[in-house]
């Protein structure tokens, strides 16, 4: 197996083109477990942490022109540590929390995190849920797409041999709140059994809130609930029993149209359902904590 250290981008998208059976390491959370296991068998590996100084913004986090931007080489611990984080993106700290242990952190990247394309990855569907999107470098430039166009498959990516994912762009939305919940077997480092985040924008001229809801590890990959979004922004914020009324309609919604794999290691069919209404209710009692702040 080759180790190639290329110094631009743009000489790293070459060599992936040139190596057809070749990955992309940033942080190697994924890929050096994969590689040892015996899943995959690389001819080659690109390190990208030695890109120049010209292209440093791989490894930065910056707010501008009311988007947050975080670099592909930033790790998980980067982010939890960075001080300027709007509080309308709370989800990205509550997934972190839950990712993996420290060691894990301190190594793995969001990007990778999203190249690796896990069905119950903690930031697939939290970015989805702020319809953040991902930059794309490959030899004809430069594009964004939306992170829910990432997903190919259950670990499977939609990236073109030689695309290169340089920052993930999220906007950052006054009045918004945002919360992230999962369930897993044991409160520690261990895979989740399901997942939910939630992001919601309060327009202050109706006095009415549109959401994005995600949910991670029930479907092929992350997926957004347009059905749950409209119950939620159908909530009268004037009648607190309306609450209850919505959540309650929603947890039907789960049990009668949610369909996880049968054969899934994490929990059966209908420990989902129930769990998907549960952190659906968690989630948005969080976001109406976070934004009454």
């Amino acid at each position: 197996m080759k180790y190639l250290i290329p110094h631009s981008l743009k000489e790293a998208s070459e060599l992936l083109i040139d190596n057809e059976n070749s990955f992309i390491l940033a942080g190697g959370t994924d890929l050096l477990i994969e590689k040892r296991s015996g899943k995959i068998t690389p001819d080659a590996v690109i390190d990208l942490k030695r890109i120049n100084h010209e292209e440093l913004y791989l490894s930065e986090i910056v707010v501008k022109n009311g988007k947050l931007e975080i670099g592909a080489l930033v790790t998980v611990t980067q982010l939890l540590e960075y001080g300027n984080l709007p509080s309308e993106l709370a989800s990205l700290i509550d997934a972190g929390k839950k990712f993996g242990c420290y060691e894990i952190r301190n190594r793995a990247t969001l990007a990778g995190n999203l190249a690796h394309a896990s069905p119950g990855s903690e930031y697939g569907s939290t970015l989805i849920s702020l319809d953040a999107e991902v930059e794309i470098f490959n030899s004809k430039g430069v594009k964004n797409i939306s992170v829910e166009s990432i997903y190919a498959g259950a670990g499977r990516n939609a990236l073109k041999r030689g695309d290169i994912i340089t920052k993930i762009i999220i906007p950052v939305i006054e009045n918004s709140g945002s919360a992230y919940f999962r369930a897993s077997r044991v409160d520690g480092m261990d895979l989740a059994i399901i997942n939910c985040a939630l992001r919601g924008i309060y327009d202050r001229n109706t006095s009415k809130t549109s959401y994005r809801v995600s949910f991670g590890a029930v479907a092929p990959v992350p997926i957004r609930f347009p059905q749950i979004e409209e119950m939620l922004s159908n909530i009268e914020n004037n009648r607190p029993e309306s609450v209850k009324e919505v959540l309650a309609e929603a947890k039907q919604f789960f049990l009668k149209t949610l369909n996880p794999r049968a054969t899934s290691l994490r929990a059966a069919p209908l420990t989902k359902k129930i769990l998907a209404g549960n952190l659906l209710e968690d989630a948005y009692k969080k976001f109406k904590e976070r934004l009454k702040k």
